[in-house]
């Protein structure tokens, strides 16, 4: 998973490339870490159903990035835009000033994911639909709040880069949970 992390970060740098040698930026990015863990998912459980795995794996990723984004309060490598009435929050530099409440919006998200996922995955009878939920959720959060994030970033237009891989995360996400919904009807 660290090397996914690493080299979605890497690539998502947009030129920085010296920051990442450091090791507290190892595992940089959300999008990097998913890449490690689908790897390390397919070739980790050969012979089982890896769905079932997937879902419920699913609440547990949503808890660790809610934890990680609370984190983002105490180092705020991401951090919120200047937004009128926010909360005093500090910027990469430790320069003070009303911000978006990002990290804690992005927590919350996440709390509220696990605890959808978890009743999801104590309901659901056929194993996937919880994996997707989760996959649209977070690319969906990278889609909505990257329209609130201060930091600097890889921009496509008027989209950060990180916003556009969350829209096609969370289509496919949304794609495949039409087949997983097709395949139960066939069935």
């Amino acid at each position: 998973m660290a090397v996914g992390a690493r080299l979605g970060a890497v690539l998502g740098a947009g030129g920085e490339w010296r920051a990442f040698l450091r090791p507290d930026w190892m595992m940089g990015s959300a999008h990097g870490a998913l890449i490690g863990a689908l790897v390390a998912w397919w070739f980790a459980a050969p012979g089982r159903d890896r769905w079932k795995i997937a879902d419920a794996l699913a609440s547990g990723a949503s808890v660790a990035l809610a934890v990680g984004w609370l984190g983002m309060l105490l180092h705020p490598v991401v951090y919120g835009s200047l937004w009128r009435g926010g909360m005093l929050l500090p910027d990469a530099a430790g320069i003070e000033s009303a911000r978006f409440p990002l990290a804690l919006v992005a927590s919350a998200w996440y709390a509220i994911v696990a605890l959808l996922l978890v009743g999801i995955w104590r309901v659901q009878r056929h194993s996937g639909f919880a994996a997707w939920v989760w996959l649209v959720a977070f690319g969906a959060q990278h889609a909505l709040l990257g329209f609130v994030r201060g930091d600097a970033g890889v921009w496509i237009g008027m989209w950060r880069v990180e916003q556009v891989i969350g829209v096609v995360e969370a289509g496919a996400g949304l794609l495949m949970l039409a087949v997983w919904r097709w395949r139960l009807q066939r069935h």
